[in-house]
């Protein structure tokens, strides 16, 4: 009867160990999908100013022209 206590009792560390291994690389996942979603943000509000800025400059050279 101990012996199989004993025996129940490692099996449980191991499947402990195990969890805990795929608890770890759960978290790391997570963490890189946040990422990616908020460099995927990032990059999009990025390029929504650029061609904001690039409208702006577009707009200055069509002055420009048109005082001439």
């Amino acid at each position: 009867m101990i012996k199989l206590i004993e025996e129940y009792k490692e099996k449980r560390n191991e499947c402990t160990t195990m969890l805990n291994k795929y608890r770890k690389k759960l978290k790391i996942a997570n963490y890189i999908l946040e990422d990616t979603q908020k460099v995927k943000e990032v990059i999009k509000i990025e390029m929504q100013m650029k061609n904001e800025q690039g409208d702006i400059t577009k707009t200055k050279k069509k002055d420009r022209n048109l005082n001439r």
